[in-house]
């Protein structure tokens, strides 16, 4: 299959240095997640990815909304009450954060408790936490926020 892609609508994503992430690019307000999967529970995955931003949620607040254990690989993000979140079929995506005009991939969407569930969040994998060397993805984000992996 072939598809045509306008180049002047791509950035690239930056795979950021472990302290540049957890004193910079972790104290941003938001990341940006994206994929084709479900927009609740129990719905069909979307013909059209969806990109959302979603806060990152500090690591006391996460842990005791949850009842499996977030390890200091993994990090929070998601919406208390508001029922925005990634869902089944997004993980493996990318969470990347935007600062100063560059994207750079902070995480992988892994697992929560259900979607977008009052008071649960969305786990990731931090990448900065030595996992740079296992990820080869190849990944596009473009101007308007979606990400291609």
């Amino acid at each position: 299959m072939r598809c045509s892609l306008d180049l002047l609508d791509v950035v690239p994503a930056c795979l950021p240095e472990e302290d540049f992430t957890k004193d910079v690019l972790m104290k941003q307000t938001f990341g940006i997640v994206s994929g084709f999967g479900n927009t609740f529970e129990r719905a069909r995955p979307v013909k059209r990815m969806k990109v959302l931003q979603i806060p990152y949620v500090d690591r006391v607040t996460c842990r005791l909304a949850l009842r499996s254990p977030v390890t200091k690989n993994m990090f929070c993000a998601g919406y208390d009450k508001d029922g925005k979140d990634v869902c089944q079929g997004d993980g493996g995506g990318p969470h990347v954060t935007q600062y100063n005009g560059t994207y750079f991939v902070t995480g992988i969407i892994s697992w929560g408790e259900g979607c977008g569930r009052q008071g649960k969040y969305g786990v990731y994998t931090n990448l900065s936490k030595g996992k740079k060397a296992c990820f080869s993805a190849s990944l596009v984000v473009h101007k308007n926020g979606e990400v291609d992996v």
